[in-house]
């Protein structure tokens, strides 16, 4: 009866636009171009013409066709890196194409005092702009720009292929590496990509899950192709203790390695592998199709669980159609009210979630993470240890 009740909520809300398949050639949907990662917005210095905190319930918009090497037309999407830093009160951020109606979504969870990052699909809107309504108190945004969606008259780009997640590095045990140490402070890893867990030596991109724990101090991390200058750019933001995760769509240089820098302290590093683009242009398979953001799941609201809805150690929600078309879901994940720590997993359904994580949490916390969902044919998320409540925003699919 729980089961049921799951795949009928979760098949009934699930209503992606169709699109046709077909092998023409012809370029209807968005590809992808990765860039070094590229900060546009900064309201503590005055970048992107905002000078100052964004204040309780205002909506701030900037522009990203043309700025940080995203082409001034013909771009559908961007990558960005949100970053809310120091608010004064806990808050959300929800972004959104600039020109529509706000959605009733979140895509940065802050508590007061904190700095969090996220990273964030967004659909470019009037103007080649994006914006960003800010829920409640002061705060300062930082926006970091990581590649970009071309349309039919744009750049041909790359096209996304899903993988079955898998961990490819992880300093508290060695695996991937030739060691088993934290990385310290003002120091990097190199993390071999290309080549492992399903992604090919030609892979121009990767997406990759990358969690930090057991850190001695604040710091952040910045994930980069390896050999080339680190930028000016932060992916993961966090506090000393705890398990902070985010995704991160980093380019891949000749090498397939990527660069992860940590700043302060001492941190342990986990990185899974969840997808890549490849420069194919055969058929319509692995391009990006935007939505208007809306809400998926919300287990605070829809009975998809027993009363009073909270997801258990070992809960699972899945979507109970076998005919979808998509190749992968992008959301955001968000956990909200968790009591004891624990991690949700996203992952193809039907099949074992693998022993990766999307978004980790420990009790109280609102915490959110961009995910890139495999769909084959299916998907679910399923929480691992403690209880919490799930909540799924979607913002488009690959075809």
């Amino acid at each position: 009866q729980q089961d049921e009740r799951r795949k009928a909520c979760c098949e009934r809300t699930f209503a992606p636009p169709s699109y046709e398949k077909g092998d023409s050639g012809e370029r209807p949907w968005p590809e992808f171009t990765p860039l070094p990662p590229t900060r546009i917005v900064d309201t503590r210095t005055g970048l992107g013409q905002r000078n100052g905190r964004l204040g309780p319930g205002e909506t701030f918009e900037f522009q990203v066709a043309g700025e940080g090497g995203v082409p001034g037309a013909n771009v559908i999407a961007a990558v960005l890196n949100v970053t809310a830093v120091n608010p004064s009160d806990g808050g959300y951020f929800t972004v959104f194409p600039t020109g529509i109606r706000r959605p009733v979504i979140s895509n940065v969870n802050f508590p007061a005092g904190r700095t969090v990052p996220n990273l964030v699909t967004a659909t470019v809107g009037q103007g080649g702009r994006v914006s960003v309504f800010n829920a409640t108190g002061d705060v300062h945004l930082v926006v970091d720009v990581a590649g970009f969606y071309a349309g039919e008259e744009g750049v041909q780009g790359a096209r996304y292929e899903a993988a079955t997640p898998q961990r490819i590095a992880d300093t508290r045990t060695g695996q991937g590496l030739n060691f088993a140490a934290p990385i310290g402070v003002d120091s990097s890893l190199r993390v071999p990509v290309a080549g492992r867990a399903g992604v090919p030596l030609d892979a121009v991109a990767a997406v990759l899950n990358v969690t930090a724990t057991n850190a001695t101090e604040p710091s952040f991390i910045t994930v980069s192709p390896f050999g080339g200058q680190r930028p000016t750019a932060s992916n993961l933001n966090f506090g000393p203790g705890g398990a902070t995760a985010n995704q991160v769509i980093v380019g891949l240089p000749s090498t397939g390695w990527v660069d992860v820098y940590n700043s302060a302290g001492r941190t342990d590093v986990i990185v899974d592998v969840v997808g890549y683009y490849l420069l194919d242009d055969v058929g319509t398979p692995g391009r990006f199709v935007p939505v208007e953001p809306y809400r998926f799941v919300d287990t605070r609201e829809q009975d998809l669980l027993p009363a009073p809805g909270w997801m258990q150690s070992g809960d699972q929600i899945y979507v109970d159609d076998d005919d979808l078309l998509e190749s992968a879901i992008v959301a955001n994940l968000t956990v909200t009210g968790g009591q004891g720590g624990g991690y949700v997993v996203a992952h193809p359904y039907p099949g074992q979630p693998p022993e990766t994580s999307s978004i980790n949490y420990v009790s109280g916390q609102t915490v959110a993470n961009h995910a890139i969902v495999p769909v084959d044919p299916s998907f679910a998320f399923m929480n691992r240890d403690g209880r919490t409540h799930l909540i799924v925003d979607i913002f488009g699919f690959f075809t």
